[in-house]
């Protein structure tokens, strides 16, 4: 085995290191020649004079009132993210009031700005590829990018950490540079073709940085011991198990060691089991074409077909059933606490494709067959951000700032960080339509909805996951400029990934409009179904201008860029209710929970009330549930159930009504909240639920 020179991390400071911070970058008033000049005074007045700027308070409190919930504390002396920093101080900081770590560096704001003395705006002070949460606890200065004067910035030193602790049982190191542990994860293999086969073990170890090198030992349950084991990896291109290269077995300690760099899709099994799916030499060849019996796949142990599973094209697929939800909703619309069924049944296909046949001389057949679709089996998804937000959105970095109109490398983008394999130095600006500005070179939040996707949901970014980055202001035009940029951004997308068809969207907030706007004005032939989250479908009522207004936005007025809300595609539509808790809890009755609703508006209860909008609606479920008339607004702090849902209930503007398959609503005093929500267990299992087509069948309304 090599030997890997390098400084061992203690698992105090790995412990440190986890860092589960969330970044959205803060709104920059820059020069933009759409923005209305209506919308620019209106973002930079103070309507109700609490200190804070309009702009300010749209995701904190009301622009028109002071004290919002009426607690005696100004809105400007609340602190909205409990960071110890008031919103007037972060106003004048320019941190986001929202976000207790607004540059998602592990450190909070109030730290950066009273202890340590560095900006809680630039995750890496001195940019040398660590940021500086990372560096103060390696005991390394943020202001100094070569501590040591050796020529060689901190964050390209290459260190070892211990390996994150798995449910595999595997242990060892992980050798980098940068901030190595924001770049792994361990998770069960959601591969479908290594599902087939009958292995010692399997995993996935998922590696943002393709140059992090592992030096691992990997136990086997002592059942299943041979004198053959093997540690093989899945190659995605050849679509076939190949042997590591640098290991060796150790019966003494019942385990594998095993040396290698890059993450990916690992296999142990019995090498005399993976030779049975080797083609012996004397094989003849020939060209597909439709036959009978069995026949075994190349490289692909376990895995046999008969000839009646492969069509006329060679293609056949490998179809599983996915796991119920753990979780249940309770129906809106039956008896009070009635739990209904788990989401429907959904399953993954992943397909491969026949190139060639082969027959041994004893007649045995093997083929050779490449994937054409992701190995998980999951439709692509694209997650989009809303107002303000970015990469952190979602629980992820970037190498980009989308803090303006065209986006700009913050550091140094390595041709590893892209999907394009280009190099871009620091300060380049590009289009938001260019595929390299969103991906993705690590997690910072390991609750937020992206890394859950990928550790407990089986999504794989770059593959069969990405993100979209967009410049994401309150102003006029927003919606329509992040549309287009995203349509690019899908067509480019697929011309690198020629396999992908078609797109779930998954909008936040403003995201949603973005989403819908693709759909339904762009006419776009990329999107499959599209699924939002506390989306103001038809604008919030906290919105002072630009296109969350509902007064006076262009989104649903009756102008050419008017949302023209005709999408037969699938809609499912998540929304918020964040009251005090102790309406939660009424007369000893607990209406926490996850809902859902399978009736439009306007309908009539089954108490015989004619319910004409979505916030009705939700009162007259929760009279029917705890026998009380509410008064409170029914709302996520920003957008009310009636946008949320995709209703306009003033008759003043008389819009119809957003169609959709499926509606859930969570009631909860903190995951009901706008951007909590994205953290709610059982609206992450019902989200992906709804991309793999569990709604698709509901009828629209």
């Amino acid at each position: 085995m090599k030997k890997t020179r390098s400084v061992l991390l203690s698992a105090t400071l790995l412990a440190t290191l986890m860092l589960t911070t969330t970044f959205m970058p803060t709104e920059t008033m820059a020069a933009n020649p759409l923005i209305s000049s209506n919308a620019s005074v209106q973002m930079t007045q103070d309507s109700d004079g609490d200190g804070l700027l309009d702009r300010n308070e749209v995701e904190v409190s009301n622009g028109q009132v002071q004290d919002t919930d009426g607690d005696g504390v100004l809105d400007g002396n609340e602190d909205a993210d409990f960071d110890g920093l008031t919103n007037l101080e972060e106003q004048q900081l320019g941190t986001n009031l929202t976000i207790d770590d607004s540059d998602g560096d592990g450190l909070k704001d109030l730290d950066e700005v009273r202890i340590y003395n560095t900006d809680p705006m630039i995750a890496d002070m001195d940019n040398d590829h660590l940021d500086d949460g990372s560096e103060l606890a390696l005991s390394l200065d943020p202001r100094n990018p070569d501590l040591n004067n050796n020529g060689v910035l901190d964050g390209d030193e290459s260190r070892s950490y211990a390996f994150p602790i798995n449910d595999f049982n595997i242990n060892g190191t992980t050798t980098g540079t940068s901030d190595v542990l924001k770049r792994v994860m361990i998770r069960e293999t959601p591969n479908l073709f290594v599902q087939q086969m009958k292995t010692v073990k399997s995993f996935d170890i998922v590696a943002f940085d393709p140059n992090l090198k592992f030096q691992l030992m990997i136990p086997y349950d002592l059942l299943q011991e041979k004198n053959d084991l093997e540690l093989f990896k899945y190659d995605d291109v050849t679509t076939q198990l190949v042997s590591v290269e640098d290991q060796k077995l150790n019966k003494k300690a019942h385990s594998i060691e095993a040396e290698f760099q890059g993450g990916g899709t690992f296999v142990v099994l019995s090498k005399s089991d993976y030779q049975k799916s080797v083609k012996p030499e004397k094989a003849k060849k020939s060209s597909f074409k439709k036959f009978k019996g069995k026949t075994k796949v190349i490289g692909l142990p376990g895995l046999e077909l008969d000839g009646d599973q492969i069509n006329v094209d060679g293609e056949f697929e490998i179809t599983k059933k996915l796991a119920q939800s753990t979780y249940t909703s309770i129906s809106l619309d039956g008896s009070p606490l009635a739990a209904k069924a788990s989401p429907a049944e959904t399953t993954a296909t992943a397909k491969l494709k026949v190139s060639d046949v082969y027959t041994a001389e004893d007649g045995t057949m093997y083929v050779s067959a490449n994937a054409i679709t992701a190995a998980s089996g999951k439709n692509p998804t694209i997650l989009v951000h809303g107002l303000n937000g970015g990469a952190g959105t979602w629980g992820f970095s970037t190498l980009w700032s989308n803090s303006d109109a065209t986006p700009k490398a913050n550091s140094y983008v390595s041709s590893y960080d892209t999907y394009t394999q280009s190099s871009y130095s620091q300060g380049t600006t590009s289009q938001y339509q260019n595929i390299d500005v969103s991906y993705v070179t690590g997690t910072i939040d390991s609750a937020e909805m992206g890394p859950k996707m990928i550790s407990q949901y089986g999504y794989t970014l770059g593959t069969d996951l990405f993100i979209f980055d967009y410049y994401a202001p309150l102003y006029d035009n927003t919606v329509l400029n992040a549309a287009y940029e995203l349509n690019g951004f899908m067509a480019n997308l697929k011309t690198r990934k020629s396999w992908i068809s078609q797109f779930n969207l998954v909008g936040h907030s403003m995201g949603g409009l973005v989403s819908r706007y693709v759909v339904e004005n762009i006419n776009s032939p990329y999107v499959s179904r599209v699924v939002t989250l506390g989306t103001p479908h038809y604008g919030s009522y906290i919105a002072t201008g630009g296109d969350l207004d509902r007064e006076d936005s262009q989104l649903w007025g009756s102008t050419s860029t008017s949302l023209k809300n005709n999408a037969y595609i699938p809609y499912i539509g998540f929304a918020g209710w964040n009251p005090q808790a102790q309406y939660l809890n009424w007369n000893g009755v607990n209406v926490h929970g996850f809902y859902d609703t399978a009736l439009g508006i306007p309908h009539t209860s089954g108490n015989g009330v004619y319910i004409t909008s979505w916030d009705q609606y939700c009162r007259n479920a929760y009279m029917t549930r705890t026998g009380y008339n509410i008064s409170v607004n029914i709302n996520d702090d920003w957008v009310r159930i009636d946008s949320a849902w995709g209703a306009d209930k003033n008759p003043d503007y008389n819009k119809p009504s957003v169609k959709m398959n499926k509606r859930f609503m969570i009631w909860d005093e903190v995951y009901g909240n706008h951007s909590m929500m994205r953290k709610y267990p059982a609206l992450v299992q019902y989200a992906v639920s709804s991309l793999q087509g569990a709604y698709d069948y509901e009828q629209k309304d």
